[in-house]
């Protein structure tokens, strides 16, 4: 007896069913409801014919995050618990231990078996005709990995739940291709792309934990903003806020100078963040300041940083989760976003784009 105890206390991984690529559609996946969960892995594996014309170019962040548009998981029909981006979890990873998660691809004639290319890179395209494989992993937790204690206190327990889902919200393959691509006749043929997922739990815990709710919305911008006004989620506790960046240049590209003054203020007077101005390098403040607190070992390689066009907002005291922001009571919390002008810091050839994800701890019934 006391063996099986001991078997049941370790740490438990599961495969779920595998998902086939499906172009411009949701698929769903039920998960178990006889455990509680720490976390779920996501690895996007196999390869895509692509043939064109001319000069193909890659969106800025080819990666599975332009195959999969957003991941839901839902309980019972109407809890969502996530609501998140595949750049914005792997970019939380980024922050938790410096280490950029699996991204590998490659072209060649055909697809390799296995599907392990071996450059770390996001969607490479070859010749016309050739064939794209790739390896690309993310992680979504349950458990809050940025704070210090108690990390467990957010477990997802899903023993007893009517019904559990993660819905993969999947995208057109056109939404590869570069705001400037030039390419033209592009297709995308010999599609053998799938999508495994795997399960940490904690299978011997029982009772009731808080929800960390992650919830995304994007807002474009074709030209500069003074406070502009984001209605943030309220009614349970705010954990902190993630910001991606992208300007409107013809590639796109992540940017930490489109967005410049950034204010959390709640009941339209009280500052409760405040980072530079209008005109001032707010959205660098917040990055300096995460690059502090989190440790991260992020350098500029041929001025580039792995955290470009992401700042995160964080509302804890010392990483303590008991410190989250109380929103239940608030009549009002919004985030004031400015943006730069024109030939300052952006560039509005096409629309700048800022996606926000709203973590918040939702405690139990």
């Amino acid at each position: 007896m006391a063996q099986q105890q001991n078997i049941v206390r370790a740490e438990r991984t599961r495969r779920l069913p595998t998902t086939n690529f499906d172009p411009g559609n949701i698929k769903s996946v039920d998960i178990p409801r006889d455990s509680v969960y720490k976390s779920f892995s996501i690895t996007m594996s196999g390869g895509v014919a692509v043939t064109f014309t001319g000069t193909y170019t890659v969106d800025a962040l080819v990666s599975i995050n332009r195959l999969l548009n957003r991941i839901d998981i839902v309980v019972n029909g109407n809890r969502t618990v996530k609501s998140v981006t595949p750049w914005l979890c792997s970019t939380k990873v980024l922050y938790f231990n410096s280490t950029q998660t699996e991204r590998k691809s490659s072209a060649a004639a055909s697809v390799l078996t296995p599907a392990n290319p071996l450059t770390d890179a996001g969607f490479t395209v070859g010749t016309t005709g050739q064939v794209t494989t790739i390896r690309e992993t993310i992680d979504i937790f349950f458990e809050d990995i940025l704070s210090t204690e108690p990390r467990q206190g957010t477990f997802l327990n899903l023993k007893g739940a009517a019904s559990a889902e993660i819905r993969l919200n999947f995208a057109p393959f056109s939404q590869l291709e570069a705001a400037n691509n030039a390419a033209t006749g592009i297709s995308y043929g010999s599609n053998t792309l799938v999508f495994e997922i795997s399960t940490r739990e904690a299978p011997d815990l029982d009772g009731k934990f808080a929800d960390l709710k992650e919830t995304t919305k994007s807002f474009l911008f074709t030209g500069e903003q003074t406070e502009f006004a984001i209605d943030i989620n309220r009614g349970n506790y705010v954990r902190g806020i993630w910001l991606q960046a992208r300007d409107g240049g013809v590639t796109k590209p992540l940017s930490n100078t489109c967005i410049t003054g950034v204010q959390l203020i709640a009941n339209g007077f009280f500052p409760i963040k405040q980072y530079g101005t209008a005109t001032s390098a707010g959205f660098l403040k917040i990055q300096a300041e995460n690059r502090s607190n989190f440790g991260m070992n992020v350098p500029l390689v041929n001025s580039v940083s792995r955290i470009d066009g992401i700042a995160y907002i964080d509302l804890l005291n010392n990483r303590n989760s008991a410190t989250a922001l109380d929103a239940r009571f608030l009549d009002n919390l919004q985030l004031l976003v400015s943006t730069a002008a024109s030939g300052s810091g952006a560039t509005y050839t096409n629309a700048v784009e800022l996606t926000v994800q709203t973590d918040e701890y939702v405690l139990p019934a």
